[in-house]
């Protein structure tokens, strides 16, 4: 009886060293009994059950374009690279996007043109005392000195544009700007500038270098550039080879191994989102620590189930690769 007590001990420890273990971890930030996702929004907001308010459904829109930028400590290179990846993300109803739910701390609807140029600022690790956050784009003339975003303003014609300027842009005609762009990229013909709140989404457009009219229009044109004092200074000692991302994630099926690949002790935050048929259905969030090099494993149930690594439930900023 003995013997046969004694291999069932040993048969059942050989196959719990072969199962994926999910650790124990500290209290969840956002779980699913505390928010209901409401499909007659199209998975747009999640309802608190606490007070019955909706919330942006982060995992709705920050999927399809995350900032997959890694930082070289080039301030103008790397918010120019930034803005780049969100070309295509379009705001849901009447000016709701993920920038402006970053702004003001939850979902509100406005005009987010100047928002997504502090957000890509933010994610480019810029400080507020370079680009101050500011939600206004309106006002800057050519004669301007300074603006809200509190950096130095020059007139179209008395400044050479560089990678990382703001453009102040008439869309009227009175001289007066409505709207701001941020420029990524300098020929001798062109400007070219990733915009947010341009038709809705962010867009690519092109300026003549000449005259600074946008490219198809006779009225629209910039009237001025913030010129943010950025600074160079060297990669965070905790990045791999850019090529590499701070978090791999790999998926087996029923579960996925994520790694921190970076050599510094980092606490992120981990959510695990499930989907039937393409929808959200169900998710939670924690906020975890991994050492350097170390892998977690979570358990899941179908191939229907994503993982995300972000610095927070409020930067967004993705870490990681699938």
């Amino acid at each position: 009886m003995k013997r046969k007590i004694l291999s069932l001990i040993l048969a059942l420890c050989m196959i719990i060293s072969v199962m994926p273990i999910i650790p124990i971890y500290a209290e969840e930030e956002l779980i699913s009994d505390d928010l209901t996702i409401d499909p007659e929004y199209d998975n747009y907001y999640l309802k608190n059950n606490e007070n019955s308010e909706y919330i942006i459904n982060p995992f709705s829109f920050s999927a399809g374009y995350p900032n997959t930028h890694t930082n070289t400590g080039n301030q103008a290179y790397d918010i120019a690279q930034i803005a780049k990846t969100q070309i295509g993300y379009t705001e849901t109803g009447d000016n709701h996007t993920k920038y402006n739910n970053w702004f003001y701390g939850s979902d509100t609807s406005a005009a987010w043109c100047a928002i997504f140029i502090c957000w890509c600022a933010n994610q480019a690790g810029i400080p507020t005392s370079t680009i101050a956050l500011n939600a206004q784009a309106g006002d800057i003339k050519s004669s301007s000195a300074s603006n809200k975003f509190g950096t130095p303003t020059v007139s179209f014609s008395s400044h050479t544009p560089q990678i990382g300027d703001i453009i102040f842009v008439d869309n009227t005609g009175n001289g007066v700007s409505n709207h701001v762009g941020l420029v990524v990229d300098v020929d001798s013909s062109y400007i070219y500038t990733v915009e947010g709140n341009y038709s809705d989404k962010v867009s690519s457009l092109t300026y003549s270098r000449s005259n600074g009219y946008r490219s198809g229009s006779n009225v629209t044109h910039i009237v001025a550039y913030g010129t943010p004092q950025y600074t160079i200074t060297s990669p965070p000692t905790s990045a791999p080879d850019a090529k590499i991302p701070y978090f791999t994630l790999i998926n087996h099926g029923n579960y996925t191994d994520v790694r921190n690949n970076t050599n510094e002790v980092r606490t992120v935050t981990v959510i695990v989102a499930g989907y039937d048929e393409g929808i959200l259905r169900e998710i939670t969030a924690s906020r975890l620590t991994f050492n350097a090099g170390e892998t977690h494993t979570f358990i899941h149930n179908s191939d229907e189930c994503r993982i995300f690594v972000w610095d927070s439930l409020n930067g967004m900023r993705p870490l990681a690769v699938q």
